[in-house]
């Protein structure tokens, strides 16, 4: 789902992204090519936000299942704060463009962000994390042995129609009632692709894990509200979900010169350019039709 986002975004982007930065790690690689490398692994300071509440709440559940209680709320919110500091400084100082970094788009393109707004960019990633340690499901968590837990923010990966699909669901454990409970956790406003990528998760438990339509609960908890939705986890809106995923994965396809060796050419993905989307794009300083 993240590739058929950043397509129906822009194909341009969608491109260099996977297929234009291919090899920009290598040392003799092509200077665009690095450069491209280089900038697809930039983040905004929002999806930075959500990357380290999510890797706090990794860390949080991985202490909990290996002494037996989770940490102190100070203790957790103060390893976020330390964390984010530091990587804001790398990123600062353009340490990505050297080293293993994390690389902030604003710095990157030396965009102008005061100092209340990197705050407040803090205070909600906080605000979020305090939310989920002050959930009532992280207290149904604890009420069951961590050997009903799942893999904890885990890569792994599916069949769907034949293509390999990879998935790293936040959270899955089932609770006293034997009920298997997805999570994801969410830390931005809500979008309507949040439904169908909790599906893809169902799907990727039924397959890997056994799991049946009857025992699974798949749920969305935004963090920010805080709210939790579920996901409809049935027949028909599991073979809908598959329906849309085929379609999708045939139009990125359909773009390729050679489809099973995987290979694209630049010019069969054009440019949305439009103010509002290159002036979010990663690559707005390599692309000729940015209108950013």
């Amino acid at each position: 789902m993240s590739r058929a986002r950043k397509f129906q975004t822009c194909p341009r982007a969608y491109y260099f992204h996977y297929y234009g930065s291919w090899g920009g790690w290598k040392r003799n690689a092509d200077p665009r090519v690095r450069e491209l490398w280089i900038l697809k692994k930039l983040t905004s300071r929002w999806a930075w936000a959500g990357t380290s509440v999510h890797e706090t709440i990794a860390w949080a559940l991985e202490q909990a299942k290996e002494k037996g209680d989770l940490p102190p709320i100070d203790e957790t919110i103060e390893r976020m704060q330390r964390s984010m500091r530091q990587e804001f400084r790398e990123s600062r100082s353009g340490a990505w463009r050297f080293r293993r970094a994390l690389g902030l788009v604003e710095h990157a393109y030396d965009e102008h962000v005061d100092d209340v707004a990197w705050r407040d960019n803090f205070e909600h990633a906080r605000s979020c994390l305090i939310n989920f340690l002050e959930s009532p499901v992280l207290k149904e968590i604890q009420a069951v042995s961590p050997e009903s837990w799942h893999p904890i923010d885990s890569l792994d990966s599916f069949t769907l129609d034949g293509f390999t699909t990879y998935v790293a669901p936040d959270f899955a454990f089932r609770d006293e009632s034997g009920r298997l409970r997805i999570i994801d956790w969410k830390t931005g406003a809500r979008r309507d692709s949040d439904l169908e990528q909790i599906r893809g998760y169902i799907l990727f438990a039924m397959e890997k894990w056994g799991a049946t339509i009857s025992e699974t609960l798949g749920e969305l908890h935004y963090l920010s509200e805080p709210d939790v939705v579920r996901a409809e986890v049935t027949t028909e809106a599991l073979e809908a979900f598959r329906q849309e995923a085929k379609a999708s994965i045939e139009a990125m396809r359909s773009r390729l010169s050679h489809i099973e060796e995987n290979v694209a050419e630049e010019g069969a993905f054009e440019a949305k350019a439009t103010p509002s989307k290159c002036g979010r794009c990663n690559f707005r300083g390599v692309c000729e039709q940015s209108v950013a």
